[in-house]
């Protein structure tokens, strides 16, 4: 009975492996008292847990038995809380897909959100929980704004201090993402240690340990620019480290381009090896070890000697390379590299010659420390990129982050990465879809900047006049 009230009081203090000890403990206990005990659910408690320790699956089916059960049982007024864990567990569980580019819908967020709206009435309904139920759908309604929204975003820090401390921090975290989905990262940081302080004060630490992930990710950006910033780097980093090892917070490192820089640079300072080490094998992370630049020409180079470019054994490699880049995961067959780089070739001797160039990439990537940089998936060949830092992929998730919030930020990084035409040096019919579309999306990007920069001055000018 008791390991019931501790796996709650666990997870709201944030400790997701407590919690789900706790609740595995209270799973001993006889059917009778668990019938009786289950008149407060404390499963959807523990299916967040779960999702948050990164047993996806698990979590999922104790959630969908939970709801299942409630409603079995005409315990109407628990199902609010349990949709609204639901919408909350698709959620993140959708959010992280679609930042690492699998498609998403969030169907099953919004069919839980509009389930949980049609229970709230049946909930209890004392002043506090009705603030709260106002102030939850304002903050989870930012999820589906596109572009920014300053009369919801103001009714919500309007609303932030008539509830208590466990729904401010959840409410902050909410508006964090809220702002570093715009790329306004200033405010994301004040929202992010907003919550840190109201949640350390309270004993309530999941959402502040998230929040200084965000503060160790824009301390690592300033980095680059600011060789200052390594020792708050390094202490934030750490700090997180700890916290997430001690409390359990790993599902979001599989949110790989958000917190890969961050393992990539405790690897590199030597922080905090063991919890570095564990947490890269639960998110799948493979330390970067070459640097592959396709805009503005091919060139190969190890990360720490990025000044002497590899040096491949011969123009057909070099093509064979820029070939299977640009095919991507899905690879090409014998065939296919056939017809893209010895097409006018009619010598039976192309299918060795395949063979022993792609032999001899194999050997020229491994120079550089790349342990496997082929992939052969029955009858198609790729490059495996999870040691390769590609130009091509960062351009491509910037391209993402720019449709998804027109930004200056955003536009800006994809002028970064565009450094000159895609494989410059290519003159064949294989190249010419990806180039024209880079060259497309790159000149967009520029107009858009343009286009606030003119807008911005017009708007100086008119402030101007009327003083």
């Amino acid at each position: 009975w008791y390991q019931r009230y501790l796996a709650v009081i666990e997870f709201l203090s944030g400790n997701m492996k407590k919690s789900v000890a706790h609740y595995e403990d209270s799973l001993s206990i006889s059917k009778e008292d668990q019938q009786i005990l289950s008149l407060h659910s404390i499963g959807y408690c523990a299916a967040k847990a779960y999702q948050m320790l990164g047993q996806r699956e698990l979590s999922l089916k104790l959630i969908n038995g939970e709801i299942s059960r409630i409603r079995s049982a005409g315990q109407f007024e628990e199902l609010y809380l349990a949709y609204l864990f639901a919408a909350e567990i698709h959620y993140q569980n959708a959010f992280i897909d679609q930042m690492n580019g699998i498609p998403q819908q969030f169907e099953d967020t919004i069919h839980y959100f509009e389930l949980a709206n049609e229970y709230a009435p049946l909930y209890r309904t004392s002043d506090f929980q009705l603030r709260w139920a106002r102030i939850h759908q304002l903050a989870y309604s930012l999820i589906f704004t596109k572009g920014p929204n300053e009369e919801l975003v103001s009714d919500i820090f309007s609303s932030l201090d008539q509830v208590e401390d466990y729904f401010k921090t959840t409410t902050l975290a909410r508006l964090f993402s809220y702002y570093g989905a715009l790329g306004d990262f200033q405010n994301a940081v004040k929202c992010a240690q907003q919550c840190i302080q109201i949640g350390e004060r309270a004993g309530l630490m999941m959402l502040p340990i998230l929040s200084y992930g965000i503060l160790a990710r824009a301390t690592l950006a300033r980095l680059q620019t600011d060789p200052e910033q390594l020792e708050p780097a390094t202490r934030l980093v750490r700090h997180y480290l700890q916290l997430c090892s001690q409390y359990g917070i790993y599902e979001y490192f599989k949110l790989r381009s958000a917190y890969d820089p961050i393992l990539g640079f405790a690897r590199t300072q030597g922080i905090e090896p063991e919890i570095t080490t564990e947490i890269m094998e639960f998110a799948g992370y493979h330390e970067k070890k070459v640097k592959i630049e396709t805009f503005g020409g091919l060139a190969v180079r190890e990360i720490g000697k990025e000044e002497s470019p590899l040096k491949m054994r011969s123009k057909k490699v070099r093509e064979l390379l820029a070939f299977l880049l640009n095919e991507g995961e899905r690879g090409a067959t014998k065939e296919q590299i056939r017809y893209a780089l010895w097409s006018e070739s009619e010598s039976e001797d192309v299918k060795k010659l395949i063979g022993v160039t792609l032999s001899h990439l194999k050997t020229d990537l491994s120079r550089l420390g790349i342990k496997n940089p082929l992939v052969k998936q029955g009858d198609h060949y790729s490059i495996d990129r999870s040691e390769l830092q590609v130009d091509d992929d960062l351009f491509l998730l910037a391209i993402q982050e720019f449709q998804k919030n027109k930004t200056q930020a955003a536009a800006q990084k994809i002028l970064a990465i565009y450094k000159g035409e895609y494989l410059p040096e290519i003159q064949s019919f294989w190249v010419l879809g990806n180039r024209l579309r880079y060259r497309e999306i790159y000149e967009n990007a520029l107009h858009y900047i343009e286009s606030e920069e003119s807008d911005q001055v017009i708007g100086m000018q008119r402030r101007s006049r009327h003083l």
